[in-house]
């Protein structure tokens, strides 16, 4: 008769969760630059401006049958990703507790967002439907990676260190979205200078925050792990769903952080709490680079 292999131990120690933690640091740091380049400074004048564009001159353009005004051809498109990220987040979140790949899906999402961002670079020219597509895919791939990633919180750090881990995350973002938001400043207020044109220098820094995302991303993919297979009993589990949908019920500075039903309609002010105050600060650098 055969012996079954006893399970592999998995090395918890206070010294392979700090490399973890180190490793979640990265991702605060590498997917900041969505909110902040792309989101809050580039890409509703570049999208609009392209719009415009294809407008010539006429009042609306056409998406899919609806006449929008070009100047609230960004707002429709916020609309629909938000209608999108409702439909989508929980279904992440519920997909990563239900298979026991959280890492892997957390570099799916964070991938694909990457992927689409890094192609704003070719919508230019007119094209807005291009780039109305492109944002739609970001946005999503940004928000369900970012409920999968605030779910390893619990995980990796203990009640006690939870407040110092988010801080530290927290903070990390702050440094990694301010330094490459300041670069694409530099590059677009002396585009000039630089021999290329405002909208040359929006596109190359949309396309390179894609590339600043999709990088760094690869250094949480290296350390985080998995903790539990898509075998576990339902009662690890939780009534109705996950483990991430029990953790959920507290915010990121409580026992645990906003995981699969932070897509809701009320998880989505809870998941950008912790992104306003950047928001409000980078608001007034756009105002002053005007």
């Amino acid at each position: 008769m055969a012996v079954p292999t006893p399970p592999a131990v998995f090395d918890d120690s206070p010294t392979e969760r700090r490399r973890e933690q180190r490793g979640w640091y990265w991702y605060d740091w590498a997917n900041s630059a969505f909110p902040t380049t792309v989101l809050t400074v580039f890409l509703g004048p570049y999208l609009t401006d392209v719009a415009e564009a294809a407008a010539a001159g006429a009042p609306y353009v056409d998406v899919l049958g609806f006449d929008v005004r070009p100047s609230a051809y960004y707002s429709f498109v916020v609309g629909v990703a938000a209608v999108l990220q409702i439909v989508l987040m929980p279904i992440a979140g519920a997909l990563a507790d239900h298979t026991g790949r959280k890492k892997e899906l957390m570099g799916f999402f964070a991938m694909l967002g990457a992927a689409a961002t890094v192609c704003f670079w070719f919508a230019g020219d007119g094209r807005y439907l291009l780039g109305g597509a492109l944002f739609l895919v970001a946005n999503i791939g940004f928000a369900c990676a970012f409920v999968i990633y605030n779910s390893f919180l619990p995980e990796i750090a203990s009640p006690s260190e939870r407040d110092r881990v988010s801080g530290m995350g927290w903070g990390f973002g702050y440094l990694g979205g301010g330094l490459l938001l300041a670069v694409h400043l530099v590059l677009f207020l002396r585009a000039e200078s630089f021999g290329i044109d405002s909208g040359t220098a929006a596109r190359i820094a949309l396309s390179s925050a894609g590339l600043w995302w999709g990088g760094f991303t690869i250094i949480p993919l290296l350390r985080l792990r998995n903790r539990r297979g898509p075998g576990r009993p339902r009662r690890e589990r939780g009534p109705g769903g996950g483990g991430q949908l029990q953790a959920a019920r507290q915010d990121r500075h409580g026992a645990a952080p906003l995981p699969a039903h932070a897509g809701l309609p009320g998880g989505l002010p809870a998941l950008q709490r912790r992104r306003a105050d950047r928001d409000l600060l980078l608001g007034h650098l756009r105002r002053q680079g005007a």
